[in-house]
């Protein structure tokens, strides 16, 4: 009886919670379906305005966490799967549409995303990924669609850390040619892969292509095809440490139609076959391009070609590497109104290659050539002018070289007030006479020359330099004993010539230095 009673007093207590705890669930359940509703809410599309973010640091101010998540506009924003399947175009159409009149930002995350149609982008955009390899792990644009512009601007364009990949009848970014230039278009870090044209400019006054890999184009790396009268030369622009690789048998890794000033350094060019590493086919008034800097290896046609009858206001190329096996290194046949090469490095594949290889080219049309300071190696024919005014002062001759300067000389008063200056070095390793060099031809009429030798001697042993003319008969005179200078005047008839020779002990490193100024009135004069 004890127990029951005690029972009896527990479940009287017991009840009494029930009805205090269900007292406290009436009042939160209204807190309770607000809870709910505030988590239904998250998940909708306004759910982030419900969330605050502050920046850490001074004077950071409270937003929406929407507001910060809009910072980055991605294509994954917009339905992009970017798993090399799915077709991912409308994703970035989409992107860019969402994006105010002002422009801004499209995030690529890693990923491989197809884009078959063409994207046009109107306002500025910035483009970037994470990652500009053509690898696992990367940011990939792959176009799958032949004969298509892939990306298309009326505006400016930047694109950043990405690899993008196309078919060899695709140009992959266009600026279009509109009346508003494109000042400040910006590739960099990105690598490129299968092209007709990787970047064809049609109206931009100043752009910057830097540290891009760029491979397999058909015509072009970079064509610079601004509108004609509209933005021809006016601005610069700059190309600067990326890499041109495999272009096609009739391409340029970069090509100038129409352009500002350009600053050209740091690339590496290298391609089997094409028509030049850099084309200046200039169709209206060019610029000043400055090529520096840079390795110009493979064997296309030409390593620099200017070749139009349009005027390229300056050209200087100096610090260049150029190798291979091309049928010339620098081709200026056309009107270029002032060239300066000055200090860069020829090597050849061969001084008696089965094609001859020419260094220098100078046709008829440059008016204003320097050629100073360069080196010579294995090259069949070092410089060559036609019919050309040139100043050639103190450029090195390699002994592997077959011919150092050939070709006619047809501006008599240049000719007269500059004066032609090699280096022509040579290791005497045995005491026995070296061979006969040709350095100067003498044709069409009889010659007056001055000629100033300069002779120096490094090393053990006696060093002796002659020269001869070719006028009938041979004389030889020795003209430098040890170390000196000799200067003389004398006379060569048409189809006369001088040779030098060189002779020295063993160990004796010797240069000497030939100064040759025109006296008389010349009619032509080939130099060999």
């Amino acid at each position: 009886e004890a127990n029951i009673g005690s029972l009896d007093a527990r479940l009287d207590t017991a009840e009494a919670n029930i009805i205090t705890l269900d007292g406290r669930l009436d009042v939160a359940e209204p807190e309770i379906d607000a809870l709910q509703a505030f988590d239904t809410a998250l998940a909708t599309s306004t759910g982030s305005t419900s969330i605050g973010f502050l920046q850490t640091g001074t004077g950071a101010t409270l937003r929406t966490v929407q507001s910060k998540l809009r910072d980055v506009v991605s294509v994954k924003d917009f339905g992009a799967v970017g798993n090399g399947v799915a077709n991912d175009t409308a994703a970035f159409i989409a992107a860019h549409a969402a994006l105010p009149a002002s422009g801004g930002a499209i995030y690529v995350p890693a990923g491989n995303y197809n884009v078959n149609a063409t994207v046009a982008f109107t306002k500025p955009i910035y483009m970037y990924g994470d990652g500009g390899a053509l690898s696992v792990g990367a940011s990939r644009i792959l176009c799958n669609t032949p004969s298509i512009d892939v990306f298309t601007t009326t505006n400016i364009l930047s694109c950043y850390n990405f690899a993008i990949q196309g078919q060899t009848t695709n140009t992959l970014f266009k600026q279009l040619n509109t009346a508003t230039n494109h000042a400040g278009t910006s590739f960099s870090n990105l690598a490129v892969l299968n092209c007709y044209r990787f970047f064809e400019s049609q109206a931009s006054l100043v752009f910057t292509v830097r540290n891009c890999w760029i491979g397999g184009f058909v015509d072009a790396g970079i064509c610079i095809n601004n509108g004609a009268g509209t933005f021809g030369d006016q601005g610069d622009s700059y190309i600067v440490n990326n890499a041109f690789i495999s272009g096609g048998a009739s391409s340029a890794a970069i090509d100038v139609i129409r352009g500002a000033g350009f600053w050209i350094s740091g690339n590496k060019f290298n391609a089997s076959v094409g028509i030049a590493h850099l084309r200046l086919n200039v169709t209206e008034a060019t610029g000043n391009i400055l090529v520096e800097n840079n390795s110009f290896e493979g064997q296309p046609t030409y390593a620099i070609e200017a070749s139009s009858a349009f005027t390229v206001t300056k050209l200087v190329a100096t610090g260049n590497q150029f190798s291979g096996g091309v049928s010339r290194h620098i081709n200026l046949t056309g009107n270029v109104f002032e060239a300066v090469i000055a200090n860069n490095t020829f090597n050849g594949l061969s001084s008696t290659p089965a094609s001859p290889e020419t260094g220098i080219y100078v046709g008829d049309l440059p008016r204003d050539v320097t050629i100073q300071g360069n080196n010579f190696h294995k090259i069949d024919g070092c410089i060559t002018l036609l019919d050309s005014s040139a100043k050639i002062l103190d450029n090195t001759f390699g002994d592997d070289v077959a011919r150092y300067v050939t070709g006619t000389i047809k501006d008599v008063f240049n000719f007269r007030q500059s004066y032609s200056r090699h280096y022509l070095s040579r290791y005497i390793e045995n005491t026995s006479n070296s061979v006969w060099k040709t350095i100067y031809k003498i044709t069409g009429v009889s010659v007056t020359l001055e000629i100033m030798i300069e002779g120096f001697v490094q090393g053990v042993g006696a060093l002796q330099a002659y020269y001869k003319t070719f006028n009938g008969a041979n004389v030889v005179t020795p003209i430098v004993t040890g170390a000196g200078a000799s200067a003389f005047s004398f006379q060569i008839t048409a189809g006369g010539e001088i040779q030098f020779r060189l002779n020295g002990s063993v160990g004796t490193n010797a240069q000497i230095t030939p100064r040759i100024v025109a006296v008389g009135g010349i009619a032509n004069v080939t130099f060999t």
